[in-house]
This record gives C-alpha cells, structure tokens and sequence, in this order.
C-alpha cells in the first residue's frame, strides 16, 4: 500500500510549476473543497469531477458564466489543490475529468486486484476462484479485460476504466499479449515468486542495474563490490516491474519471440536470437541484466548478441520510468577485465567505458585508473559498446531516415560490426566538414550489400499532398537524400557495382484500446496512392 501511495503521488504531480494564488481565493477554494470533501464522505462519494471543481472555483473567484476547464488561471488552481493535498489530480487525458478527495479510495478500489486471495478474500471471490481469468490472475498475473467487472460488480463500467488507467500510469499494469494472442494487462505485483526454468545457456556478458538514490555514486568514477552493496537498494516490487515492462518491449519489437517467463526474482526473456535473463543479486542490491544466446551453434557465431546493444538502451528507457516514480536513480555498470592482483571486482557504468573507448585511441585504454589493451576491452565488453569507427570499405550500407527509424539501424549496426562485417552507417562514418550526399554516395560505390529501411517516416517526404499544393511544389523541389540513396542502389545493382538490395520493411506498431498490439500493413491504401511516380527533378 505504501507503494501503491507514492507511486500514485508521484505520477499525479502537477505538469509545471504553479503560479501563485491571491491568498483569500487560496483560502476561500480550500474551504469549499473541504466542505465538499466532507460532503461526498457522507455520501460515499470519495472523488467529483472536474467540473463539479470548476463550480467551485467560479464561486470563490467571482467568475461569472461557463469555464472553459482548459483555462490557464483553473489549471493553476487545480496543481495548487493538488500540491496542497486538497485533492488528487492526473494531468493525462485519460483521467483529466477526475478529482479524487480520499486518496485512500482509490488505493483501496487498486488492491481489489493487486491481492493474494489466500490472505484477502473478497465476497466476489466465492463465485471467480474456480473461473479460468480468475486463475490466470492470481497464478500467472495476467488479468483479461473481460474480467474487470467482475472483480468490480458495484463499480459503473467508467469507474472501473478509471481504476485501470491509473495502474496503467503508475505501471502496475502493462499491456501485454497473453499466450493465446489476446489482449491481456501483466500486474508485476502479482508474478510468482519462482519458476521451474531449463537449463539455459551459458552467460556471455552482464550489464549490472545499481538503483540508488544518493549523490555519493554519482559522483564515483568506478564502483567495487563493497560500495555497490552499501549504497544501493532495490524497492519492493521494482524487479517485477522492469520485468513486466521488457516483456511488454519484447513483443512490441515485432520479432518472434516465446512467450516470457517471468516471476518476482527471475525473467527470461526472448528477442530474435537473443535470451534475455534478468535475476536479483541480493549480495549486491542490484539486478543482472544476463544475455545468453539461444542454442550452442549461435554462441559459436555470435549471433545471439545481436540485439545487445539495442535491449541496453530499452532497458534505460524502463528504467527511467520506474525510476521517476519512485525518485530513484540507476546507473548501467560493466565489470572490467580482472588483473592477476585485482584483489575484488570492478565495474564502470557503460557511459563511462564507452566514452573512454572512443577518446582514447591507442592500444590501451584508460578506466577506472588503469590502463587496459583495447583489443581485451572490446572482446569483453564489445556487446554493450557503440560500434568503432567503419572501414574504407564496406560489406554493408545502412540507408534509412533519420528520427523513428534510428534504433532500428543502429542495433543492425550493432549486430553486423559484432559479427565481424565492415558497416557503412552514417552517424559513425560521415565526417565533418564535407558534402553528405557526395561521401554517402561514393561509400555505396564501395559496398557489397545495401539495405535500406523503408518505413511510414521514410516515405513521408515522398508523398505528394494533393490537399497543399505548397507543400507539394516544396517537396519536389527539394533533394531528398533516401531517395537518392535507394535511387542509386537500384543503379549500382543493374550495372553489377552492389551485388544485393535487402530492404528492410518496418510497420506501423500500435495498441489498441483493449491493451492488444496491433502491426499495420506497410503499405496501406493512402500510402501508396500518394507515393510518387518519378524521382523529383533535384534528387534526380
């Protein structure tokens, strides 16, 4: 329940700093709100909404006529009842309309379903113990949509949509797919404390997640066992969270993954080739991000290494969403190479290690005060490093646009440099200082592969807007460098410079209502009437 308080604190905060308010307004509105406060206590009533508060405040302001509740002057009278405890209020469209005065309510209406019904029955209980969704609940924390009136029988269906947007916010339910490919909410507070795993395949590299929130680690160059275990903690149900949210990133990725094993101490997770394992070091207080690679012939090549990097840079992004709500800090750490007198371990965040990689570019690179062979850092540590700088000629070029489709190219990138190609990419093989279109252009002269990634935001330039013939005319008269890099592959190949075009084809990924993801065709209708027929005159 404490938890459940912050967190749901945390992620109700107003959206900016508030202005101030004339005092005997502030006064006035907080009077009436506590009048009404006590007034829907004895009705049962323990939230209004917005506009019942919007009344209130035409009353103590003297405002006459109907408010707009999107008035600046109302907002600032809301974050302040907010920030003064007045009230409960979330600055998101899905729960705009709600006004909560006992915050208790809604923490109570939340552990209807965040429960061990061993220890707390309810009176629907007699009735769903024995039920399928009531089972998948409580033994595999996946909770159907179709269940939740159920679990709330005295609630209107909007209560009850409220209730679930706000453990959405607060993470206490991700939307996730279930084993049957229907749309389901995983309630990490609810996996299972253990699961009988197989086997799995050996370790090839750790990232260490310390979570911490003190300035002293933020301030140390490297971190030795002992410090780790003093200073850093782990907050109830943070491992289950980040679990629950990787699975949700998993599916999302588009990839064929299996289905995850989670529960509160351990995670195995599956994406591409890759197996993702998460585990607790209780001597530590910290969590192993663990990558394997699926069978013994793809550790041989490498290849289940292929989406490291990639999953490092999801796993910052769940972190720093479970982190905000919990005001906690993380940082990503590595352990160095041992020395013969290395008396105990050493780890450096990731940041650090790439940074020191990328400056120095002798033999030996300095970190953490000493001075390691580079060639022994990038063997050991290479899964989680930025790729070094590409050949003067190249297996592969990486077309795509810049924005939504970086991550994808970059974790190919990754994959390809790790299993020992040559890569043209742009952000690690252009230089300052000289023509893009001319230096691209003469890189592709000099690849074996291209593969362009072609995405919705790829093709938005290409479109032609019947509806804005300015913006029509200005996208023909501009050069549109993807085009000229596909238009020129598509030269090099006839004329046998590029051996093969592999293109990539990315769509839209979505979620639906209901909590289901949902890919779209690549090529829907309004996109391919509006392509264009012809290269533009500039590109061509």
């Amino acid at each position: 329940l404490r938890l459940l308080q912050d967190v749901v604190s945390a992620v109700s905060r107003p959206s900016g700093p508030p202005l101030a308010l004339e005092n005997e307004a502030v006064e006035e509105a907080m009077q009436r709100v506590r009048q009404r406060h006590r007034a829907v206590n004895q009705q049962q009533l323990p939230h209004i909404e917005l506009t019942d508060l919007a009344e209130l405040y035409t009353a103590c302001r003297g405002v006459h006529g109907p408010l707009h509740l999107d008035d600046a002057e109302f907002r600032v009278y809301v974050d302040y009842l907010h920030m003064q405890g007045a009230i409960t209020h979330f600055n998101t469209p899905a729960l705009d309309s709600l006004v909560v005065l006992d915050c208790g309510w809604l923490l109570r209406e939340i552990t209807v379903v965040v429960r061990r019904p061993e220890l707390h029955r309810l009176p629907q209980d007699e009735h769903l113990a024995d039920t399928p969704n009531f089972t998948e609940l409580y033994q595999h924390a996946l909770l159907h949509p179709s269940f939740v009136p159920k679990l709330f029988p005295d609630l209107p269906e909007p209560e009850q949509l409220r209730i679930v947007n706000v453990m959405l916010l607060a993470g206490f339910a991700i939307p996730v797919l279930s084993a049957r490919q229907h749309g389901a909410f995983l309630i990490p507070a609810l996996l299972p404390t253990g699961f009988s795993a197989a086997a799995l395949p050996e370790t090839r590299h750790t990232v260490l997640i310390a979570l911490h929130s003190t300035d002293f680690l933020d301030q140390a160059e490297f971190f030795t066992e002992a410090l780790l275990a003093r200073h850093c903690h782990q907050p109830v149900g943070t491992f289950a969270r980040l679990a629950a949210q990787l699975a949700r990133l998993s599916q999302l990725s588009g990839a064929k993954v299996r289905q995850p094993q989670l529960s509160q101490h351990t995670a195995v997770i599956s994406l591409g080739r890759t197996v993702l394992v998460l585990a607790e070091n209780r001597a530590l207080h910290c969590i192993e991000l663990r990558f394997t690679a699926d069978d013994a012939d793809e550790q041989e090549d490498g290849g289940g290494l292929q989406d490291a990097r990639g999953l490092v840079g999801q796993v910052t992004q769940c972190l720093q969403s479970i982190c905000h709500t919990q005001t906690l800090r993380h940082e990503l750490l590595v352990e160095l190479p041992r020395e013969e007198d290395d008396s105990e371990r050493i780890f450096v965040r990731v940041a650090d290690l790439t940074e020191a990689v990328q400056t120095d570019t002798g033999e030996e690179v300095l970190i953490a005060e000493r001075f390691i062979p580079r060639d022994q850092l990038l063997q050991a540590l290479g899964c989680v490093l930025p790729p070094q700088k590409a050949k003067e000629s190249y297996d592969c070029f990486i077309s795509y646009r810049q924005g939504s489709d970086t991550v994808g190219t970059h974790s190919l990138a990754n994959s390809l440099l790790a299993a020992g190609h040559s890569v043209f990419y742009d952000s690690l093989s252009l230089n300052c200082g000289e023509r893009l279109a001319d230096e691209f252009m003469q890189a592709m002269t000099r690849s074996l592969v291209v593969v362009p990634f072609v995405s919705r935001n790829a093709l938005q330039r290409m479109l032609v807007v019947e509806q804005d013939e300015q913006k029509t005319r200005d996208k023909l008269n501009t050069q549109d460098n993807v085009l000229l890099e596909w238009s020129l592959a598509l030269y090099l190949k006839q004329v046998g410079v590029v051996q093969r075009i592999n293109p990539v084809f990315v769509g839209d990924v979505t979620t639906n209502p209901d909590g289901t993801v949902q890919i779209e065709k690549f090529f829907p209708a309004d996109v391919a009437a509006q392509l264009q027929d012809q290269v533009n005159q500039p590109t061509f």
